[in-house]
C-alpha cells in the first residue's frame, strides 16, 4: 500500500525586527502577531504556532506580561513551538565563532530558564548565505537541526531539502532542512504555491516534507481563512496536511537516516550584493565584536572582575545588529543611521570598561619617576607587535630652553625599554593632530618584543636613543627592503611587487564600474559583467615616511567623482607589505573594485569564522572573513603564493589570474527588485557608502608552498588590540 506524504504545516509569522521600519515598528507587529497567535490557538483546537529569536520573547516579556504567561502555558501544551533559533536570525559569515556562540548560549539558557525546554534546532531562514563553519560551531553547542532557506534550488541545485549538512568537518553535521517554496503564505494562493512545491521535495524513503505558511517579514502570521482552508483539504488520497511544528518534523524524520543524503561545504550565492553595502556598518560591528572579546580577555590575563550586567547587555546590541538586514546593509536608511548610533554607544562602552581596567591596573604598580607606557595584551600568546602612541612629554622633560619650548612640537630622541631593560627599536611618525599654528605633535613608532600579559615600556630622557641600521630604502616610486621591493612604472601606469626580485603581484589597480543591481544584487552571482567605466590612474608615490622601522610612499588620484590617497609601507626585514586606501566616494550606483593581477593561480583557501574552506577560482562573489590565501601554480621562482588579509572589506572573487575584492557600492538604500528607479535626482533616495571610507591590506608573499597562516608573524594583528596608557 502507497504511504501518504504528510506534509507538517508550519503556522509561523518571520517578523524582521528592522528592514522597511525602524525597530520601534518591529517591536509593535511582534506584540501585535503574538497577541493574533495567542487567539488563534485558543479558537482553534489543532492549531500549532511557531517562533523562534530570543529578542522576540524578550520584547514580549517585557511589554505584555500576561501575553508572554499565556505563551507559556501553550508551549506547556505543545501548541507553541520554539524550535529554538538565535538571538536574532543573523549573518553567519560576517561574523566570528565568538559571536555565533554567543547567540546559541543566549538561546539555550534563555529558553530552558523561561519555557523549561531544551532547544536544539538553529533557525535561520532568511540569512542570505550559510558558512561552512556552522555545522560545527553548533554541534559545539548541542545544536543539530538547522532549518534555512537561502540559497534556493536554483542558485544552488542539489535535489535534496532534507540532508545532512557537514560544512567542512566530517566529524560534524547537523540535519538541515532548506525551506522549498518560501517561508511566507501571505494569502491562500501562496499558501497553495508552498504545498505544491513542498509535494515537488518529497525525497525517496522519507514521507515528511515541512510547509511554511502565515503572513511575515513585518509580521502578521497566520490568519483565521488559511486555518479553515487547511482544515478542510487535510485529507487527500495521496498526502495528509497536518498541524505541525520544526521539533515535531525533526523527530519524524529521524528514523529515515539511511535516505538522507550528505551534502559538504557552504551554503552561499544568494544576495552577493549584501557584503559590499554599507560598509560602515559592518565595519562596526567587527570593532564591537572585537572589543568584547577583549574586555573579557584583558579582565582574565589580568585577574579582574568584570561587570556582567552590562557586558551581557552590549553584547545583545551586538547580536541584534548582526541581523542579516543590518550588518548585510539592506534596511532604510533611518535604520540603518541607529544601527550605528547603538554600535557607537557599545564600543564607546567597552573602551570605558577596558580603561578602568588598565588605569587601575597602572595605579597598582610601584612608583616610578620615569615616563612610562603601559602595554595589555589581551591574548594569551607572546607575540612580536608594531604599535603606535602618542605619549604627551612636556618639553621641560626635555631639558629644552624655555625660547623654544613648545609642547605640540617636539621630537622625542631619548631611549625606549622594556621592563627588562631591553631596548626597543622605534621612530617618530607623524600624528593625526595639528593645533591651530603649531606643527604636528609626533607619535612614536614601537616594535615590542615577545610581548606577553603586560609591559611597562620606560622613556628614559637622558640617555640617547642609538642609531639603529635598517634594510629600507624609500626614493619617488620606489621603496624596498632587504626582502621585498615596489616599484611604480609610470609611463605603464603598473605596480609591481616583487619578493627576493621576483614578481609577485603584476599590477594593482581600482575600477569603477555601472552597477544598476539592487540593494541585494539579487538575480546575479557575479561582478565581472559589470561594465567598466574606468581604472583609476595613479600620480607619483612620493616619499611619506622614513625610519629605521618602517617607510612609505603614498600618492592621489581621482576616479569619476571620487577621490583615493593611497600609502604603501614596508617594514625593516619583514616578509609582508601594508597597503591603506583612503576614499571619498561620490558615486550613485556605481561598484568599485580593487585589483590584483596575480601570477596563474592553481589553489585558493578562505577564511572562515575559527576554520577556512577551499574555493574555485570561478569569478563568483563571495563573502570575504580576513583572509585569502592564494597558491600559484608552481615554477622554479620559488615563490609559491600570496596572502592577503584586511579587517575592513567583506567581499571578494577570485578569476583565473585576477582577485578582485569589492571595495564599496552605492545603490539607492533597501532598493529591492523588481522596483526600478525612474526619477533622476529624487531626495528621498538617498545612496549608501557615500563619503570617507578606509581600508587596510596586509599582504604576505608565501616562499613556501605548505606556508600557512599560522607560519606568519603577526598575522593575528587586527584581532589582537594593545590597550596603550
Amino acid at each position: 500500500m502507497e504511504t501518504r506524504i504528510k506534509i507538517h504545516m508550519i503556522g509561523s509569522a518571520h517578523i524582521d525586527p528592522v528592514w522597511l521600519w525602524e525597530k520601534e515598528a518591529g517591536i509593535i507587529e511582534v506584540l501585535s502577531t503574538c497577541r493574533s497567535a495567542d487567539q488563534l490557538i485558543k479558537e482553534n483546537e489543532k492549531f500549532i504556532f511557531t517562533l523562534s529569536d530570543v529578542w522576540v520573547y524578550e520584547m514580549i516579556e517585557k511589554y505584555d506580561g500576561k501575553l508572554f504567561q499565556s505563551i507559556k502555558k501553550h508551549v506547556m501544551n505543545g501548541r507553541w513551538d520554539i524550535p529554538g533559533g538565535m538571538y536574532v536570525q543573523p549573518d553567519c559569515n560576517l561574523i566570528s565563532e565568538v559571536s555565533i556562540k554567543k547567540h546559541l548560549q543566549l538561546t539555550k539558557e534563555y529558553f530552558l530558564e523561561k519555557f523549561n525546554i531544551r532547544v536544539n534546532c538553529g533557525f535561520n531562514v532568511d540569512s542570505f548565505g550559510h558558512s561552512a563553519a556552522l555545522p560545527k560551531i553548533f554541534n559545539d553547542m548541542d545544536f543539530n537541526h538547522y532549518v534555512m532557506m537561502r540559497p534556493s534550488y536554483s542558485e544552488m541545485p542539489f535535489k535534496s531539502n532534507l540532508f545532512n549538512w557537514y560544512g567542512n568537518n566530517n566529524n560534524s553535521s547537523l540535519l538541515t532542512w532548506r525551506i522549498p517554496q518560501s517561508y511566507n503564505a501571505n494569502n491562500i494562493q501562496a499558501l497553495k504555491q508552498n504545498i505544491s512545491a513542498a509535494l515537488k521535495s518529497v525525497q525517496e524513503g522519507i514521507p515528511h516534507v515541512m510547509c511554511f505558511y502565515g503572513v511575515g517579514n513585518h509580521g502578521g502570521g497566520p490568519t483565521k481563512e488559511m486555518i479553515d482552508w487547511i482544515s478542510k483539504y487535510s485529507n487527500n488520497k495521496h498526502y495528509e496536511l497536518i498541524y505541525s511544528s520544526p521539533t515535531h518534523f525533526f523527530k519524524s524524520v529521524k528514523h529515515y537516516e539511511k535516505f538522507i543524503p550528505k551534502i559538504n561545504g557552504e551554503l552561499q550565492r544568494h544576495a552577493i550584493g549584501c557584503y559590499s553595502v554599507n560598509k560602515k556598518i559592518k565595519d562596526n560591528v567587527r570593532l564591537s565584536e572585537l572589543l568584547a572579546i577583549q574586555y573579557k580577555k584583558i579582565c582574565d590575563n589580568l585577574n579582574y572582575s568584570f561587570n556582567g550586567n552590562l557586558y551581557n547587555h552590549l553584547w545583545k546590541i551586538i547580536l541584534f545588529n548582526q541581523f542579516h538586514d543590518i550588518l548585510g546593509g539592506t534596511s532604510i536608511k533611518s535604520s540603518c543611521d541607529e544601527t550605528i548610533k547603538d554600535l557607537n554607544y557599545v564600543s564607546k562602552s567597552l573602551r570605558d570598561l577596558i580603561y578602568d581596567i588598565i588605569i587601575k591596573y597602572n595605579s597598582s604598580l610601584e612608583k616610578t619617576s620615569n615616563i612610562r607606557i603601559l602595554i595589555v595584551n589581551s591574548e594569551i600568546f607572546k607575540t612580536h607587535k608594531y604599535i603606535e602612541h602618542e605619549p604627551w612629554i612636556h618639553t621641560e622633560n626635555l631639558g629644552l630652553s624655555k625660547t623654544i619650548k613648545r609642547d605640540f612640537d617636539y621630537e622625542f630622541n631619548g631611549a625606549i625599554t622594556d621592563s627588562n631593560g631591553n631596548n626597543l627599536v622605534y621612530q617618530n611618525i607623524a600624528s593625526d593632530s595639528l593645533k591651530g599654528k603649531y606643527p604636528i605633535k609626533k607619535k612614536l613608532l614601537i616594535k615590542l618584543k615577545n610581548n606577553t600579559k603586560v609591559d611597562l615600556l620606560i622613556l628614559n630622557i637622558k640617555n640617547k636613543k642609538k642609531k639603529r641600521n635598517t634594510d629600507l630604502n624609500v626614493k619617488l616610486n620606489h621603496l624596498s627592503n632587504k626582502n621585498l621591493s615596489f616599484k611604480y612604472i609610470k609611463n605603464k601606469n603598473k605596480l609591481k611587487f616583487n619578493l627576493n626580485n621576483i614578481n609577485f603581484i603584476k599590477d594593482l589597480n581600482i575600477s569603477l564600474h555601472e552597477d544598476n543591481t539592487d540593494t541585494w544584487s539579487h538575480g546575479i552571482e557575479s561582478y565581472n559583467n559589470l561594465i567598466l567605466l574606468n581604472n583609476c590612474i595613479w600620480k607619483s608615490f612620493y616619499p611619506y615616511e622614513e625610519g629605521p622601522l618602517r617607510s612609505s610612499l603614498k600618492s592621489s588620484t581621482h576616479l569619476n567623482n571620487s577621490s583615493l590617497d593611497a600609502n604603501i609601507s614596508l617594514y625593516n626585514k619583514e616578509k609582508f607589505i601594508d597597503f591603506n586606501l583612503l576614499i571619498n566616494f561620490s558615486e550613485k550606483n556605481k561598484l568599485m573594485k580593487l585589483n590584483f593581477e596575480l601570477p596563474e593561480i592553481d589553489k585558493r583557501i578562505d577564511g572562515l569564522a575559527h576554520d577556512s574552506i577551499k574555493r574555485d577560482l570561478d569569478g563568483y562573489e563571495y563573502p570575504f572573513y580576513y583572509w585569502t590565501k592564494l597558491i600559484f601554480k608552481k615554477s622554479k621562482s620559488h615563490i609559491y603564493g600570496c596572502l592577503f588579509y584586511s579587517d575592513s572589506v567583506h567581499s571578494l572573487s577570485v578569476n583565473n589570474n585576477l582577485l578582485s575584492f569589492t571595495l564599496l557600492r552605492s545603490p539607492i538604500y533597501a532598493h529591492h527588485d523588481p522596483a526600478k528607479i525612474h526619477v533622476k535626482g529624487d531626495k528621498n533616495r538617498i545612496n549608501t557608502d557615500q563619503g570617507l571610507q578606509k581600508f587596510d591590506f596586509r599582504i604576505y608573499p608565501l616562499a613556501s608552498f605548505n606556508s600557512s597562516i599560522n607560519e606568519i608573524s603577526d598575522f593575528n594583528n587586527k584581532s589582537f588590540v594593545c590597550d596603550v596608557i
